[in-house]
């Protein structure tokens, strides 16, 4: 079995409006993200770099995928805010939560996640 951190757009990247039009910096997060911390991403290679400083600022050890720059993952999965999804070795989705975090639910994730592996 194997669990994998898909890194797709900032949701609030720098230079661009929040839902009350404000932009700019309001919060720094340890990943580096976090409402309008990170500019958003115009090429490969600096979508790979917010990644990396995602990961190393967040010290996660989890194997990380990044989206390709036409956001295919995020719209195929629903992905935005950030979802938690069991994909079975066929394919399939076993599991598709909810936008979290409010949605997430960790009791249903892992019984997927035992189904799947029987």
């Amino acid at each position: 079995m194997e669990f994998f951190l898909v890194y797709i757009r900032e949701a609030h990247p720098m230079g661009e409006p929040d839902r009350r039009g404000r932009v700019g910096i309001r919060k720094e997060a340890p990943g580096g993200g976090g409402h309008g911390a990170i500019p958003l991403p115009k090429t490969e290679e600096e979508r790979h770099a917010a990644a990396k400083k995602c990961v190393d600022g967040l010290e996660l050890s989890i194997p990380t995928l990044v989206d390709s720059m036409d956001n295919a993952a995020n719209y195929a999965y629903g992905a935005w805010p950030d979802r938690m999804y069991v994909i079975g070795v066929d394919g399939n989705i076993a599991y598709g939560g909810e936008p979290g975090p409010w949605g997430f639910d960790a009791e249903a994730w892992a019984a997927a996640i035992h189904d799947v592996a029987k």
